[in-house]
């Protein structure tokens, strides 16, 4: 036989024997391919990883996990058309497969379509009930739906099985905010903080609530905390002087706003509350400087020239402090309380007459202010109109002035 021929023969033998090989063995490369696709995904070599999960697929284009794993790679590379349909082939492939309604939902979720990731969620938890990251992407879905209370439930669930995931937490607490349950958020915080005792923004946000919750003692002990693990967090300073404030502590309030003021923070608001301590502070003097700072900054802000006003009529200072309720008046008519000051300033200046015409006008915006009958009532006297004092008298009475009898007793046993 013809030497060439032979040689001929035999490559074809090899090759036939290769391909033999190669088909009797396809599956078990092709799964090779995938596992090798899978080395990649974990480094998020995720060109290199779409290649061998290709190349699995190509052998065994049944494979239904390497069709899932080629979808998959899609999906972190932001092709969610393409994502989506190697992720539906794979549903037809194998319609038990976890991942396929899950990923789909994922790209439903980039696509704002949040009502049927919802549905593809949901389909992912009975096939998988214990599946964490169903139940968390499931209530981020509901959130976006506006479904807080569905979606703190979901993050319930998901914490359930994942409970050192700190993002469901802080899901959860930002749909339990939406739905007013501070209580339950600071829960959610608690839970946090035992897992990680450093995390200095859970502390300032836990103090937050408590503050909410009108909790002024215990958001100072968070507000101290979240100052402990960093000295230069501003917002805490600030919120801290609040709640002190809150709790009449005003020298540590003072403290707090005048620490706010040196970091150059919410200046404006820090000058203003800490004048505000000042004032109840009985630090006058400290208290006006502010002030006049704040309207430096904002001649607009009103109830800064109603506190100079207070500040100068506790300094005994009338004239000043009418000019500056004027000032309040101008910028906001319809304050209650900034008319029945000036009406107290008139009527220490012993002006009855422009006095109460500042009452009437208190009391036509607020027909339930006993302070403003009361005063009314001893201005009226003051210009012998005792007939009209004792009716404010005891207006004021009824609405719960108890000075108001003492004075009635005094005045008013004819009228």
């Amino acid at each position: 036989m013809n030497k060439k021929l032979i040689i001929t023969l035999i490559i074809l033998i090899i090759i036939l024997i290769a391909g033999l090989i190669l088909y009797l063995n396809k599956n078990k490369i092709a799964v090779w391919f995938n596992e090798k696709g899978l080395d990649f995904s974990e480094v998020k070599e995720y060109d290199k990883a779409l290649i061998y999960y290709q190349r699995a697929f190509k052998l065994n284009n049944k494979y239904a996990e390497a069709c899932l794993n080629i979808g998959k790679t899609y999906y972190f590379q932001e092709n969610y058309p393409q994502a989506l349909k190697y992720v539906n082939k794979a549903g037809r492939l194998d319609s038990l497969l976890v991942e396929v309604p899950f990923y789909h939902g994922l790209v439903m979720m980039r696509q704002n379509n949040f009502q049927e990731s919802v549905e593809d969620f949901s389909a992912t938890l009975q096939l998988d009930s214990t599946y964490s990251q169903a139940y968390y992407q499931r209530g981020i879905a509901r959130a976006n739906l506006g479904d807080y209370l569905g979606a703190v439930e979901d993050y319930q669930k998901a914490m359930e099985t994942n409970k050192d995931n700190i993002d469901i937490y802080l899901k959860s607490i930002e749909a339990r905010s939406a739905l007013e349950d501070y209580k339950g958020a600071i829960k959610d915080y608690s839970k946090l903080l035992a897992m990680d005792k450093q995390n200095t923004d859970a502390y300032y946000n836990r103090g937050f609530l408590k503050m909410s919750l009108k909790d002024f003692s215990g958001a100072i002990e968070d507000f101290s905390q979240a100052l402990i693990l960093d000295d230069e967090y501003k917002d805490a300073f600030y919120h801290r002087g609040v709640c002190y404030a809150n709790i009449s502590e005003y020298k540590s309030s003072i403290y707090d706003f005048t620490k706010s003021i040196e970091k150059e923070h919410r200046m404006e608001n820090s000058y203003y509350n800490r004048a505000l301590s000042y004032i109840y502070d009985k630090q006058l003097k400290n208290a006006v400087s502010d002030l006049v700072r704040v309207i430096r900054m904002n001649d607009k802000n009103e109830q800064s020239y109603f506190l100079l006003g207070i500040a100068k009529s506790m300094q005994q200072d009338f004239l000043s402090s009418v000019k500056y309720y004027d000032k309040a008046i101008a910028l906001n008519s319809g304050r209650a309380e900034y008319h029945f000051n000036r009406g107290v300033s008139m009527g220490n200046m012993k002006k009855h007459r422009e006095a109460i015409a500042d009452y009437d006008k208190a009391i036509e915006l607020n027909q339930n202010y006993p302070d403003a009958y009361y005063s009314r009532g001893i201005s009226k006297i003051n210009i012998n109109d005792y007939t009209g004092g004792c009716e404010d008298l005891r207006r004021a009475k009824d609405l719960g002035y108890e000075l108001a009898d003492k004075h009635i007793k005094m005045y008013c046993q004819r009228y």
